[in-house]
């Protein structure tokens, strides 16, 4: 293995930081955009981090995720796939923004737009490549199987033996 092979294995075990991309935030209210477009004022420039996500983070995602659409009405192939794509692209973006703001809170409508207007289809993937491996689906799975073993331990202990016991 390479060198860039370990550390990206240690990183995902570890759970580090990740740098998405340095982005111009979009403007949070009418003032600062009518500012920035005078040139009275600069855009301010931020990096994007996705951090280690919360178990309310991960929450918000799996319903966030389970919106996506996959199917369309539409007649033409071309059509249903433009459709797909028009139903699927804000939602992305809104992913990858929960994600990167991390807080219990609501996604600040602003951070979607900074993703909207930032990311490319590419970078988009990565991102959410990455949001989804962050997820760490196998984890919970683990976790709900051990409960539910421990759960089943418990009924089998509290249980009395079916049939009559022999004699011998």
């Amino acid at each position: 293995m390479k060198i860039e092979d370990h550390k990206s294995v240690l990183e995902a075990v570890l759970d580090v930081p990740t740098f998405l991309k340095v982005v111009s935030l979009a403007p949070k209210n009418i003032i600062d955009r009518v500012l920035i477009m005078m040139k009275i004022r600069r855009g301010k420039e931020q990096a994007l981090i996705l951090s280690a996500l919360t178990m309310r983070t991960n929450y918000k995602l799996t319903y966030l995720i389970a919106d996506l659409v996959t199917g369309s009405n539409q007649k033409g192939e071309m059509e249903k796939i433009l459709e797909v794509i028009n139903l699927n692209t804000f939602l992305m973006a809104n992913i990858v923004a929960t994600a990167i703001h991390n807080k219990n809170s609501k996604t600040p409508d602003y951070l979607v737009d900074t993703v909207l207007d930032n990311f490319s289809q590419a970078e988009l993937k990565i991102a959410i490549k990455e949001v989804y491996r962050r997820l760490d689906v196998q984890t919970f799975f683990e976790c709900l199987t051990s409960l539910r073993t421990l759960s089943l331990f418990e009924n089998i202990q509290d249980q009395t033996p079916l049939g009559q016991l022999s004699e011998e």
